[in-house]
């Protein structure tokens, strides 16, 4: 017996690379998690590679937009993640 484990489990392969027929905030989270991780092995595979610094800060970023797509953001004050005000 198979267990689900995760919500992509139930996608076949077509529909997985198929784009996404409405931006939902899952396919919004993929996208920024793709973007994010491209341009960071781009960043690194240069010929003077990003710093470890540079890289980190990519990935805080990589997940400020992450979280974005959910609709959260992180505090600057405490770090902790909160529900973003729509304005």
């Amino acid at each position: 017996m198979t267990t689900k484990t995760t919500a992509t489990d139930a996608l076949t392969v077509e529909a997985m690379l198929a784009p996404p027929a409405e931006m939902t905030p899952f396919a919004k989270a993929r996208l920024a998690f793709s973007s994010a991780a491209a341009g960071i092995e781009q960043a690194c595979a240069q010929r003077v590679p990003a710093s470890p610094i540079e890289v980190r800060r990519m990935e805080f970023a990589a997940v400020e937009r992450i979280l974005a797509a959910f609709g959260l953001a992180v505090d600057p004050a405490t770090g902790d993640v909160v529900t973003k005000k729509v304005d």
